[in-house]
């Protein structure tokens, strides 16, 4: 009887020691697993800004191009906003709507004698405190403006017939 007990007191701490171990071999698993992951955890916030915006400038062109089939003129006659790209259905609300950060859209506009057409679409990303820029910004190819916003710009090229081109105007005969 004296042997089976220490078998069973031997047994209970070699049990005790493999709970130990498992444990600590499973927390540091998570350690590891909680570092590693984190980088790409980091890269898709980043992919998903980059996605938005890319779909914020495919949009405003479309805005654009629909303001000068209506007007026949490069001269912007609408304003733009994400708010007016969503409304015309150029732009899923999914995109932009309930995220971590806010996007604005504008136009740089080249003056022209007394007409100007949008050159560039700029897209401006501003996220609620600096840590969460800084934490993607390594992912991004923006122009910083502030700890807090970035800027993404994107050229406006457009194929005009310039023969029924009116210079003085800036609008298509």
């Amino acid at each position: 009887m004296m042997i089976t007990a220490h078998h069973k007191c031997v047994a209970g701490v070699a049990t005790t020691e493999l709970k130990v171990a498992l444990t600590g071999s499973l927390i540091l698993s998570l350690v590891i697993w909680a570092t590693a992951i984190q980088p790409l955890l980091t890269f898709l916030s980043a992919a998903d800004i980059k996605t938005a915006v890319n779909a914020v400038e495919v949009a405003a062109k479309n805005y654009y191009g629909k303001d000068i089939i209506l007007t026949h003129c490069l001269t912007p006659t609408q304003p733009i906003s994400t708010n007016a790209l969503i409304s015309q259905k150029l732009l899923n609300a999914d995109l932009v709507i309930g995220k971590n950060y806010q996007l604005s859209v504008s136009y740089v506009l080249q003056h022209i004698g007394s007409w100007s057409r949008a050159s560039m679409i700029n897209v401006d990303v501003t996220f609620t405190n600096a840590n969460e820029l800084q934490r993607v910004t390594g992912f991004l190819d923006g122009t910083l403006l502030s700890p807090t916003q970035l800027r993404f710009t994107q050229p406006v090229d457009f194929d005009v017939d310039w023969r029924s081109f009116n210079p003085a105007t800036g609008c298509l005969n």
